[in-house]
Order: C-alpha cells, then structure tokens, then sequence
C-alpha cells in the first residue's frame, strides 16, 4: 500500500476533526424509528 492510501485510510478511521461516530447517523435512525413505530416516543 502506497504512503497516500495508507494516511487517507488512517484519516478516516480516526476522523481527523470530523463529527464524532453516531452523529451523522442518529437523525437516519430516528427518521426510520418514527416509520416503523411511531409510539416508541410514548
């Protein structure tokens, strides 16, 4: 593996100042909770 791929792999795993794991990803999941069970909120 070239220098280039290997500091790009390691960038995204360690986020390198992105929004920390599960942020991006939780509206998704809400948006899915509220379609299958619209009463998990009760």
């Amino acid at each position: 593996m070239d220098d280039a791929t290997a500091a790009r792999t390691w960038d995204q795993w360690t986020d390198n100042g992105r929004t920390p794991d599960g942020i991006d990803e939780w509206p998704a999941l809400l948006r899915s909770l509220d379609a299958t069970d619209p009463d998990y909120k009760d």
